[in-house]
């Protein structure tokens, strides 16, 4: 079953917040534009490159390439940074944390990069942002990227495999999930793609992940 389907069942965790937003000049991707769309998440396996981090719970990569220049917020985008808590920023320079996500404690010091007002958090795709940590499926945690096909069609693939929400006391609500984000050439469309996940321990539980698009500051989130 789809990670998209299993969030939309009763009682299941983790249902997806989508930040109130107000329609830019400058990010021309609207709600009415988005749709969801049959499909087949297919693993990246050995294609394209391994995405390096010091670690599989709060990090950002070096900057990774694109593969060509994709078009966001008005900017032509060629590289991003990806941050193990399931989102990307376009461009060379990191986020300004390591550790950012939608907490779960109203005391917690993190704070999501959609609501923070950091410079540096601007242009953010998040397929999947929320506190996470290596998954336990066979083969190990892993982040990679791949660029596909012919210019002027190419599409960059960015996946997450094999994570996992952050452990409670008693337990993890999912012990693997996968999913990638993918950009595509000329048309400049953004998809998220969500592949099989593995229950875990932790009986069903109301948890909150955040799922969406930010251009240049908190009034264009979508």
């Amino acid at each position: 079953t789809s990670l998209q389907r299993r969030l939309k069942r009763p009682g299941r965790w983790l249902p997806v917040a989508l930040l109130p937003f107000a329609a830019h000049a400058q990010i021309n991707y609207v709600p009415s534009n988005a749709t969801n769309v049959p499909g087949t998440y297919t693993d990246l396996a050995a294609t394209g490159t391994t995405i390096v981090t010091a670690n599989t719970d709060d990090d950002n990569s070096a900057a990774q390439a694109i593969g060509f220049s994709f078009i966001y917020n008005g900017t032509a985008f060629t590289q991003f940074v990806l941050n193990t808590n399931g989102f990307i920023k376009l461009g060379a320079t990191a986020p300004s944390a390591v550790d950012l996500f939608f907490p779960e404690s109203q005391t917690a010091p993190q704070i999501d990069p959609f609501e923070s007002t950091n410079a540096a958090d601007v242009n953010i795709l998040a397929p999947f942002n929320f506190d996470l940590t290596a998954g336990s499926a066979t083969g190990g945690t892993e982040y990679r990227a791949t660029t596909t096909g012919a210019a002027p069609n190419r599409v960059c693939t960015v996946q997450w495999k094999n994570v996992a929400d952050k452990t409670l006391t008693n337990g993890q609500q999912y012990s693997s999930i996968n999913f990638q984000v993918k950009l595509y050439e000329t048309s400049n469309i953004i998809e998220f793609v969500y592949g099989t996940t593995v229950q875990g321990t932790l009986p069903d539980i109301f948890r909150l992940a955040v799922v969406g698009i930010k251009g240049s500051g908190i009034s264009s989130d979508q």
